[in-house]
């Protein structure tokens, strides 16, 4: 050791600074102590004994070196230096384990054990340590001995000391130690010794250091901080216009959903390419781009993160249009249909939300990737939390022993980025086992990609730190629409239903299919025979509903004919399926602003309505009989397909009475020109009055909602010769009546 540090002088002088808090700057000795951010001590021409130095360096050069990756850092090391055959490192350790300890314990009063630990790195071009406080049981001094030649600022990897806030956290760099030659760096490892090597820039330096710690009796820490989580929100209610103006319509293919479903129950994640639409895509791009920086908000604190978070989009409209459209009922909706997961359906009472100790009725806190060990709110329903952020040169998330978590939940991702994104720039997104160091599975940034992976318990995940090769080719930012969903967590229900289907269709605990998500704007040509007939059926229970089956249907009071059966013909049962869904509830809830979109029945209300079971109850479309004793269970729908030909009717009777309000629906496929004259529309009438309210003509591709109160009956009025004179001898229905 240089004589000067032995001299006992300069020994008492950095005594007293070490242990009374002070500055110390001794030139003379080419020593520093530093204060502030928290105790440090350089001490320049730390050997003198060059010709060890020169051997040394050599020496170190030529051991194994082990690459190190994971959220952390990236560098190379050897194993510990214990295990070195040569004669000056073995010379070095021995160095560090005897003189060097006891001239520590002398000058910082802190006792130290026999332990020590130290190996040999290496940083090269894009290599970096982030921000830690290297706080392990026994660590109570860190050092680094540096082996670097001509270091500049310029170079990259300054150690990097930071400030610590009031709760404890890093918060800005408040010191910067360049590497230099010979000298030998160390401080006391303490809760707040928050410190960093930065990235190495210089492409053809490299930064050598032997490093290690020094351990004694264990300290007592604080607490460690735990920070808010983000605030959550419940689905917001939109029309579904939204969604079908921001997405690929091929997402809404029940084919292509199937598929993407099945490659997500198999893999826990999938990407889907071009997910906006092109046009979106790009004004989303421009805004993005045109956002000033006095939007974007620095996220830290440094040990947990480093991006830039928008924090104002007034005035960006696509930027607003995607906050709603991934927040929206149809969005999770959509999700649900491509994952299967329990997205789209389930609320918590308003009791359960004052109970929850959420902040208000309407949100709660969660977190993103920083659940910290499950949740109050778990359970409550859907919800998701969502943020716009923009990563470049030098940004990151690392793991933290608060992400473990008891909560599974879905992460999305959508990227707003240059194609050609390279691994090698980091900024990828790493999903890891929990206590293992083996990547899942990674996604990578790329153009209107969204990636979706469903987290469970045992999986973290982190972005890494993005280094300067990306800004060197020309990637010097991208953009991430982040959102996490939670799923319902209440009992879910399966059924086996009596319908068209070859396949039995699972059903949820409120009264709807989950069925494929459908673009109803796209949807063409109902193909049909002459002999069609169609069941009656109520939707939504989980076993086997009451079924009636009626090819001929004359009882005096009416007289047509219903599809019995569809086998064969894909369009008719797509649409049976379609208009028995959830997303055509909640078109109709959007279009008529009728409950028909959310709510559910509870297992009790079910067994005490008088229903024929738990699972299933009779309703009827205009045949309901002085009211039902199911009323308040829930959306429901009765649905047949019914051919109208020369002869056909209903007529009133005293039973089409009710206490009840629902919404009849007709899709009429018939030809263009259809009158009065030839009898066969719907007629709608005012009880006891034969005053007509309204009525219903059959036109072609036409859907006519009608709100029909308790007051209200209708009967399609009897279809006579002259329709057949004139060309028309047939129209068909598909007629569903809807209860909120």
């Amino acid at each position: 050791m240089n004589t000067l540090y032995k001299k006992n002088e300069f020994r008492r002088s950095l005594s007293a600074a070490f242990r009374e808090r002070r500055t110390m700057d001794d030139d003379s000795a080419g020593a520093v102590f530093y204060l502030n951010p928290f105790p440090c001590c350089v001490l320049d021409n730390f050997l003198l004994d060059s010709t060890l130095l020169l051997q040394l360096e050599t020496d170190l050069r030529e051991m194994i070196f082990h690459q190190k990756t994971n959220d952390l850092y990236k560098f190379q090391q050897t194993d510990d230096l214990r295990e070195s055959q040569s004669v000056s490192i073995s010379s070095l350790r021995e160095f560090l384990m005897l003189d060097v300890k006891d001239w520590m314990k002398e000058v910082t009063g802190i006792h130290l054990n026999d332990h020590v630990d130290a190996t040999c790195s290496i940083y090269r071009s894009t290599d970096t340590l982030l921000c830690h406080d290297d706080e392990l049981e026994g660590r109570r001094i860190a050092f680094i001995y540096y082996f670097v030649r001509d270091w500049a600022l310029s170079d990259g990897g300054t150690l990097d000391l930071f400030s610590a806030d009031e709760c404890g956290q890093p918060d800005t760099i408040a010191l910067s130690l360049v590497p230099k030659w010979n000298s030998f760096v160390f401080f006391e490892v303490s809760p707040i010794s928050f410190h960093q090597v930065t990235e190495v820039l210089s492409s053809d330096k490299n930064r050598m250091s032997v490093s290690g710690w020094f351990y004694g009796e264990p300290i007592d820490y604080p607490q460690r901080f735990h920070e808010a989580a983000p605030l959550a929100v419940k689905p917001r209610k939109a029309l579904m216009e939204l969604l079908f103006d921001c997405v690929n319509s091929r997402y809404f293919d029940p084919d292509v959903q199937a598929r993407i479903r099945r490659q997500f129950e198999e893999e826990s994640s999938i990407e889907l390419q071009h997910f906006l639409l092109e046009h979106v895509y790009k004004s989303l791009v421009d805004e993005l781009e045109a956002v000033p920086r006095r939007c974007w908000n620095l996220k830290g604190p440094a040990n947990r993160r480093k991006y830039e978070e928008l924090d104002d989009a007034d005035g960006f409209e696509t930027i607003l249009k995607l906050f709603q459209l991934f927040q929206s009922e149809p969005m999770f909706l959509l999700l649900s249909q491509l994952t299967g997961l329990e997205l789209s359906d389930g609320s918590c009472v308003e009791e359960e939300r004052e109970d929850s100790g959420c902040e208000n009725a309407n949100g709660y806190n969660r977190a993103d990737e920083t659940v910290e060990g499950g949740s109050s709110c778990a359970g409550l329903g859907p919800c998701c939390v969502e943020c716009v952020r923009r990563w470049s040169h030098g940004s990151y998330t690392l793991l933290r022993d608060m992400d473990k978590t008891d909560e599974y939940f879905l992460d999305t991702s959508l990227f707003v980025a240059k194609e050609g994104w390279e691994t090698d720039y980091g900024g990828f997104v790493s999903y890891i086992a929990q206590d293992e160091d083996e990547e899942l599975l990674s996604a990578i940034p790329k153009p209107n990609v969204l990636a979706l992976v469903y987290r469970d318990k045992e999986t973290l995940k982190f972005v890494k730190h993005i280094n300067s090769c990306a800004t060197t080719n020309g990637y010097s930012e991208y953009f991430e629409i982040s959102v996490s969903y939670w799923e319902y967590q209440a009992l879910v229900h399966s059924a086996t239903l009596e319908s068209p289907f070859e396949e039995s269709t699972p059903t949820k605990a409120i009264w709807f299919y989950n069925a494929a998500l459908l673009n109803v704007k796209t949807v063409h040509g109902l193909m049909v025979t002459d002999r069609v007939e169609q069941p009656v059926s109520c939707s939504g229970s989980n076993k086997e509903i009451p079924h009636v089956v009626l090819a001929l249907q004359t009882c005096g009071d009416r007289k047509y004919e219903e599809l019995d059966d569809a086998d064969g013909f894909e369009t008719i049962l797509k649409l049976f399926q379609l208009f028995q869904s959830e997303p055509m509830f909640l078109l109709l809830s959007q279009l008529t602003g009728l409950e028909l979109s959310d709510g559910s029945c509870v297992e009790e209300e079910r067994e005490d309505s008088g229903c024929e079971n738990a699972n299933g109850y009779n309703r009827a479309d205009e045949t309901v009989e002085g009211g039902s004793s199911c009323a308040g269970l829930g959306p429901c729908c009765v649905e047949c397909v019914r051919r109208w030909s020369h002869g056909s009717y209903t007529l009133l009777r005293d039973m089409d009475k009710t206490d009840e309000y629902f919404l009849d629906t007709s899709l009429f496929v018939a030809k263009e020109g259809w009158v009065t004259d030839y009898g066969g529309f719907v007629s709608y009438i005012a009880q006891d009055e034969d005053e007509e309210l309204l009525s219903a003509i059959p036109k072609p591709n036409v859907l006519a909602l009608v709100y029909r109160d308790k007051e209200t009956l209708k009967f399609v009025k009897h279809i006579n010769s002259s329709a057949t004179t004139n060309g028309y001898c047939e129209y068909f229905e598909i007629c569903v009546s809807y209860w909120e």
